[in-house]
């Protein structure tokens, strides 16, 4: 294989962050230009949990027991399309451990796990997409009689005393959505002939008619690796079981970017550069191809050249 043609990121880098303001709450979001977009992400997300039977109709809290806080979160996402979103949050720090939630870790894909795939694949030619799990949490089965404050927005019967709702589903922020989401996910890819390592837990893999294939998963983001027709299989089967973006070519995954080159694939972190640029107040400063200090390489000169045999420490 051909060693790869980097590209120069060093200018442009700079731009690629938004400004626009993203607001705290519904009522900040109300007072903005944007309020139509943010309207419509809201409707969205409620109509997804209602699709989704997520809770139960406004009841009354029953007797003796305890309901969780939740908020409206917004938010835009850049990549890999412009995207206004808005998530219902559980508050999950008032759950009790025993009785509202019981273990709650599950495996995520690393940085370094996915800097090797990518170059597994890179190696072997094949094609890398990338999908979003719309809603994930929403597909973990709740085991806990979990109960929860009226979301805002939804209207509540004046006579009930305690109004609340029953979760029948995991929503974001509960401590054992995470866990819970992972265990489905995982259920329908070894349903369907996947396996995973106790060593990689979230990465799986099969052995097709088409070739091998590589599904690593963070939290609701996928990828899938392998021959372009068994790719194409694969995810036709996960979108008969969840509910997905397909984005095609991966472009950003666990913070890396992702650019196809002709004779190979470059992998950097200009958006997180930006964004320590931004934070630290140096978006003006002049970019350098290398920041590193250009010295002599002779080891007569060279003030940092290795000890010689015999020489004394200074």
């Amino acid at each position: 294989m051909d060693k790869p043609v980097y590209q120069d990121t060093s200018l442009n880098i700079l731009h690629n962050t938004t400004d626009e303001k993203i607001p705290k709450n519904i009522e900040e979001a109300k007072s903005l230009p944007t309020w139509q977009k943010w309207k419509e992400a809201i409707q969205s997300e409620y109509k997804s949990l209602k699709d989704r039977n997520v809770f139960s109709e406004i009841m009354e809290l029953p007797k003796g027991r305890h309901m969780i806080g939740n908020r409206i979160i917004l938010t835009i996402k850049q990549e890999p399309a412009k995207r206004y979103k808005a998530r219902l949050v559980a508050q999950g720090f008032g759950q009790r451990y025993g009785i509202d939630y019981q273990a709650t870790y599950a495996p995520v894909l690393d940085c370094r796990t996915y800097r090797y795939l990518i170059g597994i694949s890179t190696f072997m030619n094949w094609e890398t997409h990338a999908m979003d799990i719309q809603t994930a949490y929403l597909y973990g089965e709740l085991s806990e009689e979990i109960f929860m404050k009226v979301p805002e927005g939804l209207k509540t019967p004046t006579q009930m005393e305690n109004p609340c709702i029953k979760l029948q589903k995991s929503i974001y922020g509960l401590k054992q959505s995470g866990r819970q989401w992972f265990a489905k996910y995982s259920e329908v890819l070894k349903g369907n002939g996947f396996t995973n390592t106790q060593e990689c837990p979230s990465v799986f893999f099969k052995l097709t008619e088409n070739g091998p294939v590589i599904t690593p998963i963070y939290v609701d983001d996928t990828n899938v690796m392998g021959p372009a027709q068994a790719v194409a299989n694969v995810k036709k089967g996960l979108a008969s079981h969840f509910q997905m973006k397909d984005f095609g070519k991966v472009s950003q995954c666990v913070g890396i970017e992702v650019d196809h080159l002709p004779n190979g694939t470059f992998i950097h972190q200009s958006r997180l550069i930006s964004k320590i640029l931004r934070t630290m107040n140096l978006m003006n400063t002049k970019t350098r191809q290398s920041p590193l200090q250009v010295r002599s390489t002779s080891i007569d000169t060279d003030l940092y050249a290795p000890i010689r045999d015999g020489e004394a420490w200074v």
